[in-house]
Order: C-alpha cells, then sequence, then structure tokens
C-alpha cells in the first residue's frame, strides 16, 4: 500500500519510465503505476513462476486496469533466465529504470537470486533506481544484509528522490550511528540521509460474527476506516544494529517499523 501511495504521490518518478515490480503478489503498486497521467513507458508485474499464482496475478491486473493502461503480467523466478522480462521492454531498451520491491527482504535464502535478477535487468544508466520499501518484521539483519550485498555488487544507497513528500526526522531523534565506520559497514556511509524508517500503524484485527452484515458493523460502530495501515507522521534515524531488544525485539514492536530506501549503480 505504501509503495502504491509513493508512486501515486510521485515520490518515486514514473513518468515516461520502464517499471518492472519483482515479487508483485496482488500487483497493488504495478497496477498504480500502470494507471498514472502520465503513464510510464511500460509496466510489467511479475511474480514466481507458478501457474495458479500468474493466473491470478493475471486476472487481478485485468480486472483493475484499463485496455489502453495495462500492465504486462509475466511469471518469473528470481535467478532464472530474464529473457522474456526483457522481452516486454520497448524496443531499443536495454533494462528497466525503475525496478519495485516490496517486502521482498524477508527470506535472506532468496537474496542472491534477487540480486542476481535485479542486476541482469537493472539499465545502466545514473538514474535508473530499485525502489525499496522493507519491513522490520523479520529482523533489521535481512535489510541490511541485502544492502551489504547489493554494495559489493556495485550497487549503492541513492539520494532520496522527493525528501519532501516523506515524513521529517521526528524532534529529537536525530541521531548518529556510532556503527557506520566500523569496517563491513561502508555501505551504509550514507544511509543517515538515504534509508527513511518510518513509522506505520492501523489494521488491527477486528472481532466479528459471520453473521454480522456490514451495516451491523457500522451500527455497532466496530467498522472503522482510521484503522487502515498508514504512516503516523513519525520516523527515526536508521541505526545499522537498531534501537535494542527492549525497543524493537518482540515482532509487535518491529512491525511498527519499516524502511524506504532506493539503489542506483554506484558506476553505471
Amino acid at each position: 500500500m505504501l509503495m502504491s501511495d509513493a508512486l501515486a504521490s510521485s515520490a518515486f518518478p514514473t513518468s515516461n519510465r520502464s517499471i518492472l515490480e519483482l515479487g508483485a503478489g496482488t500487483a497493488l503498486p504495478s497496477i498504480t503505476a500502470s494507471l498514472l497521467d502520465p503513464p510510464p513507458s511500460v509496466v510489467v508485474a511479475s511474480d514466481y513462476d507458478e501457474p495458479l499464482l500468474v493466473k491470478e496475478l493475471r486476472d487481478n491486473v485485468r480486472r483493475n486496469t484499463t485496455t489502453a493502461k495495462k500492465c504486462k503480467v509475466v511469471g518469473f523466478i528470481w535467478g532464472k533466465d530474464t529473457e522474456e522480462l526483457m522481452d516486454c521492454l520497448p524496443a531499443g531498451e536495454k533494462g528497466f529504470d525503475s525496478i519495485l520491491l516490496a517486502d521482498c527482504m524477508w527470506d535472506p535464502l532468496s537474496h542472491a537470486d534477487l540480486l542476481k535478477s535485479v542486476l541482469k535487468v537493472l539499465k545502466r544508466d545514473r538514474r535508473a533506481r530499485v525502489n525499496v520499501i522493507a519491513g522490520l518484521h523479520t529482523g533489521r539483519e535481512k535489510v541490511t544484509g541485502f544492502i551489504r550485498r547489493a554494495h559489493r555488487a556495485g550497487l549503492r544507497l541513492a539520494p532520496i528522490e522527493k525528501p519532501d513528500a516523506w515524513p521529517a526526522l521526528t524532534s529529537g531523534m536525530s541521531t548518529d550511528d556510532p556503527d557506520v565506520g566500523r569496517a563491513g559497514n561502508e555501505a551504509f556511509a550514507d544511509a543517515k540521509d538515504r534509508i527513511l524508517e518510518l513509522e506505520v500503524c492501523g489494521n488491527t484485527p477486528i472481532q466479528q460474527s459471520a453473521t454480522d452484515s456490514a451495516d451491523t458493523q457500522e451500527e455497532k460502530g466496530t467498522h472503522d476506516d482510521g484503522d487502515e495501515p498508514r504512516l503516523t507522521g513519525n520516523r527515526r534515524s536508521f541505526l545499522i544494529e537498531g534501537y535494542g531488544q527492549d525497543t524493537e525485539g518482540d515482532v509487535k514492536l518491529r512491525n511498527r517499523w519499516l524502511t524506504v530506501w532506493s539503489l542506483e549503480w554506484a558506476q553505471p
């Protein structure tokens, strides 16, 4: 949802750009991008190449896009041949301007294959971006591990393209990271200004009877649009090692924070 919001608000530019979403799930970001005006040059939504999954993805795209502005759907297994993805590009293009990764960091065993694919399909251009939104629910080391791996492969943290589109640092939360200068943390030299750590809230499960209608819920006051997932407006500094066990050790506490960042070629 936040990735889609970022696209709709131009926090991640889309106009006339070729866009590939990996691990698309329901393809909400891809659908959003394909409906924007001015439109991207092409949008490709991809997820694991399993027939039923790809069918559901294709059906979802078809139901929610117009015939004039439709995104393409490709089944793709990370780390495998990228020819079908590349065939979706406009004639003469040799890579995607923008790759979207939303909630793709949670399995470190897939990082090598994911990065291999990113390196193959990302356009060799200074303006090309890998735009990432990654929660901390499975641990901060999943995010930092991927960034380190990407740095070794020739990618680096990119400047936030439209900082005014995101919440400012919460008062009193500007913290210098004592671990930035340590050996092995070279990938995070600019992390303070290039990784946003944002607080989210909402989506509390609501208990309801199977016989309760929507009208009955509204009458009872149990249907609350204010509980939809959203940013609180709070932001804190990104710390490589985090804020300690008491602050973010429990998964419920980690669920309250996510990271927003982009990668670019260090030497395109």
